[in-house]
Parts: structure tokens; C-alpha cells; sequence
């Protein structure tokens, strides 16, 4: 599903061909299925993103994001204020 910024996606899953270590390093920063996250901003050449986890922003590669399955959400569900 292409991303837009400025609206809010809880993550389903991870894309199957994503590394155990990438996973891994998802996890630790929070960013698991079941959350909700926001797309705040591109840098001005579109690359990397802003992504916001509950509070917290992260500056993410467009070809990273790629392995995260997400979906439409509504702002203030589970994830915490993004």
C-alpha cells in the first residue's frame, strides 16, 4: 500500500522478505504490528521519512518503509500519541 504523508497506518505485519536482523531492529525501536504510526514529513529529495512512534520520530529509508504491511488508521488508537 503506497504511504501518504501526514496520515496515520497500523502496522499488520512485515513484508516476507524483510531479514530476521531488520525485524529485529524494528522491534526494538517499537515499531511492531499492531501499532499505529504516522508519516510526518519526506526530506526534500523524498528520502528518508519522517515516522512517528508513539511520540517518538524516526527518519526511516523510503526502501525500508517498503517492509512494513500497513493499513489506514485513525489517530489515538493503540501505539500511543503519534
Amino acid at each position: 500500500m503506497p504511504i501518504s504523508v501526514g496520515q496515520f497506518y497500523r502496522i499488520t505485519g512485515y513484508h516476507r522478505s524483510i531479514t530476521s536482523s531488520f525485524a529485529r531492529r524494528l522491534t526494538i525501536l517499537g515499531i511492531t504490528p499492531g501499532t499505529v504510526v504516522s508519516f510526518v514529513r519526506a526530506a526534500p529529495l523524498g528520502d528518508p521519512l519522517e515516522l512517528k512512534v508513539a511520540g517518538i520520530s524516526y527518519m526511516i529509508r523510503r526502501s525500508d518503509v517498503a517492509f512494513l504491511e500497513v493499513e489506514p488508521s485513525s489517530h489515538g488508537s493503540r501505539g500511543g500519541a503519534c
